[in-house]
């Protein structure tokens, strides 16, 4: 496995755990009933989950460039 299939195969197993807080935050009720203090960072946490995601991207175009 290449450093770049590493990098790919990080990248999916974080959409999918990027999915499953979408879903929990959007769909779960028991979302609503924790604190707003959880509520809050889990949203934070799914943001920069979302960045990493963003950088994993970029650094894989740059090492197939």
């Amino acid at each position: 496995m290449t450093f770049i299939d590493r990098l790919q195969k990080e990248k999916k197993e974080l959409d999918t755990k990027i999915s499953a807080l979408m879903v929990f935050i959007n769909t779960n009720d028991k979302f609503a009933e924790l604190s707003q203090f959880q509520q809050e960072t889990l949203k934070k946490q799914s943001e920069y989950m979302r960045g990493y995601a963003s950088c994993i991207n970029l650094r894989i175009d740059d090492l197939k460039e």
